[in-house]
């Protein structure tokens, strides 16, 4: 935990493309690909140095790799006769050295969870040991990103543009602490929770629509007056989640709420064992609530994925 990054040149090689197809600004062609480097947030570093407490470590894998993409896009900008541009754009992002948070005092899970539906593998005692918290790192995350957009500007002052963004985002590990511990036990899982699996990003809007418009009116003598009166607009959707059980089902060191829920077959709930004085009605209840909701009633007899539930469409407009 004392071991410094090194001062070794990170070196980051691209190479792009931009082609005047006509010859008359009037349909373009770019793209290009290359690697990007970014820094390790130094927080975690400060967690590396002071995290050395007896029973908690949080330290970092002497391996690691700082945060890395490969990147490649294409797109296209085309002006057609009546004024409008077009544009389109796709890009990929491969993660070379992504960073993954494991706890390296765990060792592998040796027991079986035994309920109805659910054999996942949970932590005895003897598979706890010191909570080591280590940064690490993983390839397997990787973005699709793909957006449209048209816009045109009016001689009368009027401007519009109406476009629209699709992303397809995985990674390990969506991080979101500035504590190393932190960054393990908000990261839900099923089985080896050191396991790099790879599911839904919770950041970034899988579809995204956005427009704008204005017009300028000008007035006065000599036109030396001018009033713009403009809107802007987005629909989206986003707001990944995920559905966890309360507690710690598995047995791990995390005492978060981030075991992934088991989604059972109605005939899976009669199986169940719920609270004595309630369990008709409990069973129930818990039956209409995933029948109601369409991501957990199309995944019954399955577990629910890291932020594979999305929030539901949501709207602004801006005048």
């Amino acid at each position: 935990n004392t071991q410094m990054p090194s001062n070794k040149w990170l070196v980051s090689p691209r190479l792009g493309f931009n082609y005047d197809v006509n010859g008359d600004d009037s349909f373009q062609l770019r793209g290009g690909s290359g690697l990007f480097t970014g820094r390790f947030p130094f927080v975690w570093l400060g967690n590396q140095v002071s995290g050395a407490d007896d029973g908690f470590f949080q330290l970092i894998d002497p391996d690691y790799k700082w945060p890395q993409v490969w990147r490649t896009n294409i797109g296209a900008d085309h002006r057609l006769e009546n004024g409008i541009t077009l544009t389109s754009d796709v890009s990929f992002t491969k993660d070379l050295n992504a960073a993954h948070v494991q706890n390296w005092g765990l060792r592998n899970p040796s027991g079986t969870l035994n309920a109805p539906g659910d054999n996942r593998p949970v932590y005895l005692s003897g598979d706890r040991g010191n909570n080591a918290y280590v940064f690490t790192n993983s390839d397997k995350g990787r973005i699709w990103n793909a957006s449209f957009k048209a816009q045109k500007t009016f001689d009368n002052g009027l401007y519009a543009m109406l476009a629209y963004s699709y992303l397809d985002s995985k990674d390990v590990n969506s991080i979101e602490a500035e504590i190393t511990g932190d960054a393990f036990d908000f990261n839900p899982v099923v089985g080896n929770v050191n396991s790099d699996e790879l599911s839904y990003s919770r950041y970034g809007d899988t579809h995204r629509i956005i427009g704008v418009a204005s017009k300028k009116w000008n007035y006065g003598t000599d036109n030396k007056w001018g009033t713009t009166l403009s809107t802007f607009f987005e629909y989206s959707r986003g707001g990944r989640f995920s559905y966890t059980y309360a507690g710690n089902i598995n047995g791990d060191s995390s005492g978060q709420n981030n075991d992934l829920l088991y989604i059972p077959t109605s005939a899976e709930i009669q199986q169940m064992q719920f609270d004595p004085s309630g369990s008709p009605q409990q069973a129930v209840a818990f039956d209409n609530y995933i029948a109601q909701d369409n991501y957990l009633s199309g995944r019954r007899g399955q577990y629910a994925e890291r932020y594979g539930a999305q929030a539901p469409w949501r709207g602004r407009w801006d005048l």
